[in-house]
């Protein structure tokens, strides 16, 4: 997305203890914040991105489904999901492909990849739309986020 490190606050948002969160499936793995400019649009473009991750124990559609339910509180949700990368695997196989058509469907992003800390496996199947969520429903999520991250956006306004 060609976002610069000033412009964007990564926090791990999963283990909160217990932390009210509003519900089943509110509370992403990853939530970044970023504010962008852009050289012929005169306003700033603020976006939350949610992120679900699941490791290869858990590969199924279920990652997806969870993306799509912090979208209601994001600009931009994602399944990150740890596949083997074997393309003989014909359940892989099938469940990545219910992945990629429920991810368009339900207009969420889908990255896939076999290695968490090597990006060369990682590959991005269904890129997340931008969604115009409502501003009380993002200021809201926000408020749950750190101290550091309320501080960044406030530097950004």
């Amino acid at each position: 997305m060609r976002i610069e490190p000033d412009q964007i606050h990564f926090e791990l948002t999963a283990r909160q203890g217990k932390k009210p969160t509003g519900g089943t499936w509110t509370r992403p793995d990853i939530t970044a914040v970023s504010v962008r400019t852009f050289q012929q649009l005169p306003s700033k473009y603020f976006d939350v991105w949610t992120f679900e991750v699941k490791p290869i124990e858990a590969l199924d559609v279920t990652a997806v489904f969870e993306a799509a339910s912090h979208a209601s509180r994001a600009t931009r949700s994602y399944a990150l999901v740890q596949v083997s990368g074997e393309t003989e695997d014909s359940y892989e196989s099938e469940v990545i492909e219910r992945c990629v058509r429920e991810a368009a469907r339900l207009r969420v992003g889908l990255i896939l990849f076999s290695s968490e800390s090597d990006f060369e496996t990682w590959e991005t199947k269904v890129e997340a739309p931008r969604l115009e969520t409502a501003p009380e429903a993002l200021n809201e999520f926000v408020s749950k986020l750190s101290e550091t991250a309320k501080a960044k956006i406030a530097r950004w306004r």
